[in-house]
């Protein structure tokens, strides 16, 4: 039979009840890390004092010092980051408004948008829909000529309530959304202005060039009103007493959540802190922060993973592509067990499976710079380990010589195979390590992947173009795009009937 090797990525197991990776991202931040930070704080104090990585490697009186975590003192780095390089998706989130309202809105038990509209009208004797904002508010014009915000309904009732009503929670839904609006533009701003600060047709005048980015955009002033109620620990409930304040306050935080979980881009915090993993003298603090961060993701990880897990998904359906090819081998840029544990129990033979991202399970030396797959395998009172989890970075090291192995063995078993299948991966920028993997299948070996792309395409926009770009392909033609809906089927047929 033909060879086959699959890749999965986050959106594989949203079936299976796990988060989006946005999600994922926005729920590490929000959780509480004082468990995980305890649980450090006993890993250190473990550490036998004549140890090698004692005397040489950890500050004096580590058992001692405080132990840090990620908190509200570095969402400036975060929003930072989301708005550097997530602006253009901020800015298509926020030009749909009224859409993505109307999708919380049936989303969101207890209230439906007919009555949110009767409740309104019965409150200010106007009709949502019935008056804009587009007319009466402009923005800045070196910002931008037009903004969709404002010629959206439900926005302009936003404004309208808090006009004839200043409520300070909707008061802050708006803040926040215009945080995101005004933050996106003035990023764009900035960056055109570095990027061409002075015009000359003159070529020898080239000193202008060593001007640099001369313009930056102050985050600390910006504020951060619209990921302090993201990042909130828990929805409110609403029924048909809800007032309609109440309800315009819920469903805008539900709005920003789903933003910021669309949006939210940590890898600049990330990085900042990832080297210090390696130099805990250097930066105790940053230290500490990375490492608890790594165990509150495995916490999290865990937690996710249901009990009673459903007894069908693209794991499962594994099954049936066996009927047909060899299954070469597996690769995941996920961190559970899921693959795994079905794979094994649904599968005759044995499967060579490739956990690019780490797994909950793999734990990091970073003093000898080794990867160890049991706890057993560890001597707590002289090594210090923390989960090996790469999470959203640019950092992503290939950190030592076993992790590389299965970069190399996974790229070696797929140029073996004569159909190669991608589903529930959108090959992010942070990502480079896997994707770097399937440009060099498609660009150098010639070989064909099979992508599925979860929706429709009723734009008509040329998805292998798309994606050409995201890989940074140069033959697009290697490209096979199939739309996969809800139910895993193409054209009517489970996804592993299209080879």
């Amino acid at each position: 039979m033909n060879k086959i090797g699959i890749f999965f990525g986050a959106g594989a197991e949203i079936g299976y009840g796990l988060p989006s990776g946005g999600r994922f991202a926005l729920d590490i931040f929000k959780m509480g890390k004082e468990a995980d930070r305890d649980e450090f704080k006993e890993i250190i104090k473990g550490i036998d004092p004549s140890s090698q990585i004692a005397r040489k490697w950890l500050p004096e009186r580590y058992r001692s010092r405080s132990i840090y975590v990620f908190g509200k003192g570095n969402f400036d780095e975060i929003i930072a980051s989301s708005l550097e390089n997530r602006r253009e998706l901020i800015l298509s989130y926020l030009q749909t408004f009224d859409d993505k309202l109307s999708q919380i809105i049936k989303q969101t038990d207890g209230i439906d948008e007919a009555r949110i509209r009767q409740t309104f009208e019965d409150m200010f004797q106007k009709k949502i829909g019935t008056f804009l904002y587009a007319d009466q508010i402009q923005l800045n014009q070196k910002l931008t000529s037009e903004s969709a915000l404002f010629s959206s309904a439900f926005f302009s009732a936003y404004l309208y309530m808090l006009e004839k009503t200043a409520n300070s929670g909707v008061r802050n839904i708006v803040l926040g959304l215009m945080e995101l609006l005004v933050g996106s533009l003035g990023e764009t701003l900035v960056n055109e202005l570095n990027n061409e600060l002075v015009k000359t047709d003159k070529p020898g005048l080239n000193v202008f060039n060593d001007l640099g980015s001369l313009f930056a955009l102050n985050y600390g002033s910006l504020g951060n009103t619209g990921l302090d109620l993201a990042l909130r620990p828990a929805s409110t409930p609403l029924s048909d007493s809800s007032t309609i304040e109440d309800i315009f306050v819920e469903i805008g935080t539900r709005l920003l959540e789903d933003a910021y979980a669309q949006v939210l881009d940590y890898q600049a915090l990330i990085d900042s802190h990832f080297r210090y993993l390696f130099q805990p003298k250097v930066q105790w603090a940053k230290f500490t922060r990375i490492a608890v961060f790594l165990y509150s993701v495995q916490r999290y990880i865990k937690e996710q993973v249901p009990a009673d897990i459903p007894q069908e998904g693209f794991y499962h359906d594994l099954n049936q592509l066996a009927n047909r090819f060899t299954l070469s081998s597996i690769g995941t840029s996920n961190y559970t067990n899921l693959l795994r544990k079905i794979v094994a129990e649904d599968l005759c033979s044995p499967q060579k499976i490739f956990h690019l991202n780490g797994h909950i399970d793999d734990l990091y030396d970073p003093y000898r710079n080794q990867i160890y797959h049991k706890q057993t395998d560890i001597d707590s009172s002289t090594q210090l380990t923390v989960p090996f989890l790469l999470t959203q970075s640019g950092v992503k090291p290939l950190t030592a010589v076993s992790m590389s192995e299965r970069y190399v063995d996974y790229y070696r078993d797929l140029k073996k195979c004569q159909k190669i299948a991608i589903i529930g991966y959108g090959f992010n920028g942070d990502d480079g390590h896997i994707n770097g993997i399937f440009r060099r299948l498609a660009d150098e070996d010639n070989k064909q992947l099979h992508l599925f792309h979860y929706g429709h395409n009723p734009d008509g926009s040329d998805l292998p173009a798309l994606y050409a770009e995201k890989l940074r392909l140069t033959k697009k033609e290697n490209l096979i795009i199939h739309l996969i809906d809800d139910i895993r089927q193409v054209q009517g047929k489970n996804w592993t009937e299209v080879f």
